[in-house]
């Protein structure tokens, strides 16, 4: 069993590549919690991809983990909150198909694992479908841009971790570069599947 910890700009393609990479080196991921990954190494290879499922409700998301399992794919939860106003355990999504949606927590993605048979691990064939899916992932990461941008700028931002308020320990200036930070990169995830879209559309022409 080994541990690995990863943090991802965009994380559903770079984390594609990452554990197909890892699994090319003969290990088979095993549980993720957090940034935290653990894997065993396998003689068999499996293949990976990460589905986008926020904008999904509870019963959607349990439905179509119930197809997969049909289907032999093995399904692990990441969540990586974001686009997010909290209700309790629940988050109000303002993005989607069916926008202003309420949620539950902790089912942002999805991590889907496959035995690699030699064939594409695809999630959508047709180029329709891909412009629908890549509008919601650009639309998760643009929307939060301006409200953490004010909230940064405008307000008071407290840093807290596992429970613990830091904010005694770090400056206030620190946490602004952080959020200044954390805008930049939900922006250019954005811009990236902006240019997505468009390449998908320019397929169809």
């Amino acid at each position: 069993m080994i541990k690995k910890r990863r943090i991802f700009i965009d994380p559903i393609n770079n984390q594609i590549k990452w554990l197909n990479g890892m699994a090319k080196k003969g290990y088979r991921l095993v549980d993720v919690k957090g940034f935290t990954y653990n894997f065993e190494e396998c003689k068999e290879e499996y293949i990976y991809n990460v589905e986008f499922v926020a904008h999904k409700s509870k019963k959607e998301i349990d439905k179509y983990m119930n197809l997969l399992s049909e289907l032999n794919i093995n399904t692990f939860i990441k969540k990586i909150n974001i686009g997010k106003r909290s209700i309790g355990n629940y988050r109000w999504r303002t993005y989607g198909k069916n926008s202003m949606k309420i949620v539950p927590t902790g089912l942002e993605l999805l991590i889907l694992e496959k035995r690699n048979d030699g064939n594409p691990f695809e999630l959508f064939t047709e180029a329709d479908d891909r412009i629908v899916y890549y509008r919601i992932i650009r639309n998760a990461f643009s929307l939060p841009v301006p409200f953490l941008l004010i909230g940064t700028l405008y307000g008071n931002p407290r840093l807290s971790l596992l429970g613990k308020d830091y904010s005694n320990f770090i400056p206030n200036i620190m946490i602004n570069y952080l959020g200044i930070f954390i805008c930049i990169l939900f922006a250019l995830v954005a811009i990236k599947y902006t240019f997505l879209i468009r390449r998908e559309k320019s397929s169809i022409l």
